[in-house]
């Protein structure tokens, strides 16, 4: 069973509700989380995308409760932009990143073609 603890408890209580603390917090979070993503995803040792423990379960039990405290909105996207998102995800697995990523690994930078370029 996951940790069911709030830990946003003693950021509230420092901070309270200054909008200024908030969005350094945020900003904070998410630099963090995107950087520490990026060194599990490149890492030699990456063994794959592993799903959510507790949305598998409220996927397949509708009568699954969510421990954690949260709030999440579920929205059902138009079919012009499920469309899209499909197109998307069809041209990055064309792209075969992970071959792309083993390539550059070690270097300062890695050039893809003549006008994409990842550093």
């Amino acid at each position: 069973m996951p940790d069911t603890t709030n830990p946003y408890d003693e950021f509230l209580a420092n901070v309270g509700s200054a909008p200024i603390g908030i969005q350094t917090f945020c900003k904070t979070q998410r630099e963090d989380l995107a950087r520490e993503s990026k060194a599990k995803f490149l890492d030699q040792s990456f063994q794959g995308v592993q799903p959510d423990e507790i949305l598998v379960n409220l996927l397949n039990d509708v009568n699954y409760k969510d421990p954690r405290n949260n709030l999440v909105i579920w929205a059902r996207l138009p079919p012009a932009v499920m469309d899209m998102a499909s197109r998307c995800q069809k041209q990055l697995q064309d792209l075969e990143l992970g071959k792309i990523f083993e390539r550059c690994l070690g270097k300062p930078y890695c050039r893809l073609g003549h006008d994409t370029l990842v550093t």
